[in-house]
């Protein structure tokens, strides 16, 4: 086999050599099969563009994904394009970057995130209120009762919540995972605050993300989903919900908790030795 070969050239040259009727089926497949590759792909670009993933994650894979289906069609067009790649994975990377920098610069940068991203931001919304229920006394609220108590709090608080698509429905809670994780078992970066300065906790977060990353990048990758927003300019205040992580990383769930709370300890000793905060500085606060 030679050193040039690359196998999903190969799959995509078999899908030009099909007649019509035939590519189209191949080439829902190829996508299909080829999830994982755009989602790395995706990871990358968020990562060299400072997009934070648990927010743009999903909609740079649709941008990846559509370049891919514009790409095979301009293959069909003129199969001697194949003469001119030696993988396509990295054609495909370099082919995406424009249309990612577009995206940083106009729908990252201002207008309402859209399809998965808005759900998860929803999913989050939920789930912080689902804890702040618990909290004033609520022990069991219903789904339909969290749903109500987000949306009056986002009327109250926001200008338009509906024209930003953050309006909760109770389907929200059951689109891509049922049931919802509701029971939050971090802090908020409001927790944090309690304790030390938030300047200091992007500093620890940052850190802790530095050191997961120089043992394995997806230590590093994980710990940035979870923690990577919880400080700093656009912060949200907010974790995302395991199941979230474990969509964005392709890792299982119990994967992605077993990484969280290695993080935790991490930051835990950080904090320790920067600041000498202990575990009984958290209880008191």
């Amino acid at each position: 086999m030679s050193d040039r070969y690359d196998p999903v050239k190969e799959a995509v040259v078999t899908i030009v050599s099909l007649d019509t009727d035939a590519q189209t089926v191949a080439i829902e497949d190829y996508s299909r099969s080829a999830r994982e590759t755009y989602r790395q792909i995706a990871f990358h670009m968020c990562r060299t563009n400072n997009l934070p993933a648990n927010r743009h994650l999903d909609d740079v894979i649709q941008i990846v994904a559509t370049r891919d289906y514009e790409l095979i069609l301009e293959a069909i067009e003129d199969p001697t394009i194949f003469d001119r790649i030696n993988r396509w994975t990295g054609y495909l990377h370099d082919e995406s970057r424009n249309n990612v920098k577009s995206y940083v610069d106009t729908t990252a940068g201002a207008a309402p995130m859209t399809g998965m991203t808005n759900l998860n931001r929803r999913r989050r919304l939920l789930s912080s209120m689902r804890q702040s229920m618990i909290i004033d006394g609520h022990d069991s609220p219903t789904d339909t009762e969290v749903v109500e108590a987000t949306n009056e709090r986002l009327y109250r608080t926001r200008k338009d919540p509906a024209k930003s698509g953050l309006i909760c429905t109770v389907d929200d809670f059951y689109l891509t995972v049922s049931p919802l994780e509701v029971v939050p078992d971090v802090a908020t970066s409001g927790d944090l605050d309690s304790v030390i300065h938030s300047t200091e906790g992007a500093q620890i977060v940052a850190k802790a993300i530095e050191e997961a990353t120089s043992e394995s990048e997806t230590f590093g990758v994980v710990l940035d989903c979870y923690f990577g927003e919880l400080f700093g300019d656009g912060a949200t205040g907010q974790i995302p919900q395991t199941a979230d992580v474990a969509e964005m990383t392709g890792l299982t769930s119990r994967e992605c908790t077993r990484l969280k709370r290695n993080g935790l300890l991490m930051m835990q000793r950080l904090m320790r030795g920067h600041y000498g905060i202990t575990s009984e500085d958290w209880a008191a606060s």
